[in-house]
């Protein structure tokens, strides 16, 4: 349910983030100057993991799928903190 929220919040921020850098000074913005692309590149990796922790599943290795959630995990709540941080 997360990743999903946030996957809907991502363009919605990358616009808000051109309206302020158009609005305001560089130095007012860019403390967030790239933190979309952070946000979608932790996106990207949290399917990719998710990905592998199902293939995991399928043949049998639970441990190595725990790892692979925990990373997905990691990697949404990253992508929470850049998408915040706009």
């Amino acid at each position: 349910a997360r990743f999903r929220e946030l996957a809907a919040r991502t363009p919605a921020t990358e616009t808000r983030l051109t309206a302020l850098t158009d609005r305001y000074a560089p130095s007012a913005t860019e403390h967030a100057t790239g933190d979309v692309e952070q946000a979608k590149d932790r996106l990207v990796f949290a399917t990719a993991r998710l990905n592998q922790a199902r293939q995991a599943i399928d043949s049998g290795g639970a441990p190595a799928a725990v790892a692979h959630l925990r990373a997905a995990e990691g990697a949404v709540a990253q992508a929470a903190v850049f998408l915040d941080g706009v």
